[in-house]
């Protein structure tokens, strides 16, 4: 087995390869030493999945491992309804869906169809103002984005600045202090 992409990083490549390279040089440390507030809040909202406290029903499925050898990819999924064969990620709040919350799910509903589980709806849920939003199922088209990204992933080297990097984004990166490469670059 390669070297598997977590899933989770997906959306934060997209926002930003190069902070995703800091974020896995600091892992290492308390998470309270990098984190900011929408990463502990993020956190939290997954508690009850990983501790088991979500729900009862028999089934409903929380914090399942999941894997592609196809995609080479690994992850936990938020929520599996056996029920209506749906898959749920949870976000604490959402404002908007973005490309790599889509890349996401979509890597979780890869990992599952390969482990053999049947997913017809997938569902993002923002639990600060109790929406969800239906998720399109990908098509050739979207799985080979989802492709494309992962290779990005594997074959990325930090040494200028990323595409797609905004001011707007640099503004918002927890790592803005410790940039080399974008806007938040110091003087």
């Amino acid at each position: 087995m390669h070297n598997a992409i977590q899933i989770s990083t997906l959306n934060d490549f997209l926002f930003c390869p190069y902070s995703l390279y800091l974020h896995s040089i600091f892992s290492s440390r308390t998470a309270s030493q990098y984190c900011d507030i929408p990463q502990t809040r993020g956190t939290l909202a997954h508690e009850s999945l990983e501790e088991g406290g979500y729900s009862t029903r028999a089934n409903v499925i929380t914090g399942k491992s999941v894997y592609s050898d196809e995609f080479g990819i690994i992850g936990k999924i938020d929520i599996y309804d056996e029920r209506n064969f749906q898959l749920i990620e949870r976000k604490y709040r959402l404002k908007r869906i973005y490309d790599g919350h889509k890349l996401q799910l979509w890597a979780e509903y890869v990992c599952m169809i390969e482990m053999g589980y049947a997913v017809n709806k997938l569902t993002i849920r923002s639990l600060k103002d109790n929406r969800s939003y239906d998720i399109t199922l990908p098509d050739s088209a979207d799985l080979m984005m989802l492709k494309g990204i992962i290779s990005k992933m594997r074959h990325y080297l930090p040494d200028g600045r990323p595409d797609g990097i905004t001011p707007a984004k640099c503004a918002n990166c927890i790592y803005a202090s410790l940039c080399t490469v974008g806007y938040a670059k110091p003087s």
